[in-house]
């Protein structure tokens, strides 16, 4: 049986075709948790209607805003079924999601997760032709670089290894899924797999209609810096050598974000400087400022006339 943990925050707009995707289900057997982090929208409504009909619907409303990751990781804990997926309230399952990945875990009953094709769309199915199914490579290596295999809905957990990574990191105001399989990969030691089916089980929105620009910047600003530090230290308490360096590459592809928002005007020079000097202030804590790192990162941001050549960023992201 399968635990699905939705959080949900003023996604009145979204929720009930994730709601929904959940209910045409194949496999019957799961409970869906949503998690309401103090919405001021109409979703409380859409989800009791959702709950009225299917008892297999549960709510919890938090008293105060929480944030994504200690809302899920109230909704895990609270989940009674031995496999979990999380959603965030404007995905979608594909109506065979369910069952096809169950019956991987029946076959792969040892392991601690295992990571599914997911497709994308912008305002409906279809409109998108983009898969996220490249597991090729060291998937450590390109999670401490932000080269993300998988994301948040690809990924069906064992709810007791969940318990031992001790679920979300709640100090992660961003990146908390990317922290998370992080972790997982490390902690799991190889007891994972994935399964690059030929069609995705589930969907992810990217409309950017959902993301309020500033605040989007900000989060994931914090966001770089704290997984930047935290993995730092984890990795050295973890004895997990010659890795560190890749964390310079999560630190370019959100300055090659910032530099693009800047120059694109979306930015104000005082506001990029801001930033920008978080993120120097964070490399130098984390010695990982070196010369080298310095000189690409002076050549990158000064280019005139080159600037949008394609393949630029990849190159700079991979040398760096």
């Amino acid at each position: 049986m399968i635990s699905i943990i939705i959080v949900n925050y003023n996604k009145s707009k979204f929720i009930k075709d994730t709601l929904h995707s959940v209910h045409e289900q194949t496999f019957k057997n799961w409970e869906c948790i949503i998690i309401d982090d103090c919405s001021s929208d109409n979703s409380i409504s859409i989800i009791t209607d959702f709950i009225k009909k299917d008892s297999r619907y549960k709510l919890i409303e938090n008293s105060k805003n929480l944030g994504a990751s200690n809302s899920r990781n109230i909704g895990y804990e609270s989940a009674k079924f031995d496999y979990v997926i999380f959603l965030d309230s404007d995905d979608v399952l594909t109506v065979d999601c369910l069952i096809n990945r169950k019956e991987v875990f029946v076959e792969n009953e040892l392991i601690d997760f295992a990571v599914f094709p997911m497709g994308t769309f912008i305002k409906k199915m279809g409109d998108s032709n983009y898969v996220w199914n490249n597991f090729q490579g060291n998937t450590l290596d390109r999670f401490l670089s932000h080269d993300l295999p998988w994301a948040l809905p690809s990924v069906l957990w064992r709810k007791s290894f969940l318990k031992k990574l001790n679920g979300f990191n709640g100090k992660f105001r961003r990146l908390q899924d990317v922290e998370l399989h992080t972790r997982a990969i490390v902690e799991s030691g190889g007891n994972y797999k994935y399964f690059n089916f030929p069609l995705p089980d589930c969907y992810y929105r990217i409309d950017n209609e959902r993301i309020v620009f500033k605040n989007h910047i900000e989060n994931k600003c914090d966001g770089v810096i704290s997984y930047i530090d935290f993995f730092m230290r984890y990795l050295k308490e973890k004895n997990v050598k010659h890795k560190s360096k890749f964390l310079r590459k999560t630190y370019f592809k959100f300055y090659s974000e910032l530099i693009f928002h800047y120059k694109s005007n979306q930015l104000s020079n005082d506001e990029f400087k801001i930033f920008v000097n978080k993120l120097g202030e964070c490399l130098d804590k984390c010695k990982l400022n070196n010369m080298k790192t310095r000189i690409l990162i002076y050549f990158y941001a000064n280019m005139k006339v080159w600037f949008n050549f394609k393949g630029l960023n990849y190159f700079f992201h991979k040398i760096i």
